[in-house]
């Protein structure tokens, strides 16, 4: 291949803006965690494809102690990733797929889900995730800093217990709300009410505005409905 090809092909590629996410982040832990790119989208589009690519690197990643967090980013978000209904319906599309491509686990994905011990699981590891959309207003603290850039964060129990947040602390509602102390001084408050008493399933993808009810995403037949309605 000609130099000049090379070259072309390599300034069509999208560049990543994980660097800079996490930079901006007001969680104390993100500058000091490893956290690869998972996978890059061009858009939010959940193909089979795209999906092989990241159950395989989610399949590395589960193997690699040193890394804390998988993140997932999807560029071309202000086109149709523009709502929590919306995400909703991804996030659905995507652990369901994840699921299908997991040879470790036949149960359907939504088994148990609201139960307090219910994760996330994929090739033996239980998995925390947490989406940070475009959509959601600059203040929030799941935006994604971007307007056309969302993520999905894929964080084991040991990325957690690195840095000393584990659920098996006995502190760890304090935990909770020194983290929830430093997001506020940084502008960026959220619903400590929901991160302490809603079972992890309700917190992958939060409102926009707190106090509102968690959002059940797994719902995706008439998008992600009200957990209580």
């Amino acid at each position: 291949m000609a130099a000049e090809s090379r070259q072309g092909m390599i300034a069509s590629m999208p560049q990543s803006k994980l660097p800079e996410f996490l930079e901006a982040s007001p969680c104390p832990f993100a500058r000091r965690a490893s956290v690869p790119l998972g996978c890059l989208w061009p858009d939010p589009d959940p193909t089979p494809a795209r999906l092989d690519e990241l159950a395989d690197r989610l399949g590395r990643f589960s193997a690699d102690r040193s890394e804390d967090v998988c993140v997932l980013e999807i560029q071309g978000a202000r086109a149709n990733l523009r709502s929590v209904a919306s995400a909703g319906r991804l996030l659905y599309s995507t652990l369901r797929g994840l699921r299908q491509r997991d040879p470790q686990l036949a149960r359907p994905l939504t088994q148990g889900i609201e139960d307090p011990s219910w994760d996330f699981e994929f090739r033996g590891l239980s998995y925390f995730i947490s989406f940070f959309g475009s959509f959601y207003p600059g203040w929030h603290s799941r935006y994604s800093g971007f307007d056309d850039v969302s993520f999905l964060l894929f964080q084991p129990e040991r990325g957690f217990r690195r840095f000393g947040v584990s659920s098996e602390r006995d502190d760890r509602r304090e935990l909770s709300r020194r983290v929830h102390r430093h997001f506020t001084r940084k502008g960026k408050p959220y619903d400590l009410d929901l991160n302490l008493s809603a079972p992890k399933s309700l917190r992958y993808l939060k409102p926009v505005h707190s106090g509102e009810p968690p959002i059940a995403w797994w719902r995706e037949a008439s998008g992600p409905a009200r957990a209580n309605g």
